[in-house]
């Protein structure tokens, strides 16, 4: 119940962070990950019995869930569906790759 409890709470003070996202992000991994260890050992067994499915599920988490907390906030702001994607991606690469019409925004900037 303590790591959950952990993860609202920063859930709730995100808005008040002076933290850029390049460091809030792995600090957050880094906290709820050491709740985690201390004080869940006795009831989950931290061994990985199926490895890749294990991995595959975590990407999974962070597209769905992680990912978009970093490209929504230009979006939200106004920004178009291109500069949120590159606003968002931390270098850049030929290997980035923007799904949708990049000229879609929610509204005025």
């Amino acid at each position: 119940m303590l790591p959950f409890a952990v993860f609202i709470i920063f859930l709730a003070l995100q808005q008040y962070s002076p933290l850029s996202v390049t460091i809030d992000y792995p600090l957050r991994i880094v906290i709820i990950a050491a709740v985690l260890w201390v004080f869940s050992r006795n009831v989950i067994d931290l061994r990985c019995a199926q490895t890749i499915a294990t991995v595959l599920v975590g990407i999974a988490v962070f597209a769905i869930w992680v990912a978009p907390d970093i490209l929504f906030p230009a979006y939200y702001k106004g920004r178009n569906l291109a500069d949120s994607y590159y606003l968002s991606i931390p270098s850049l690469s030929w290997q980035n790759i923007v799904v949708g019409d990049p000229l879609c925004s929610l509204g005025k900037p």
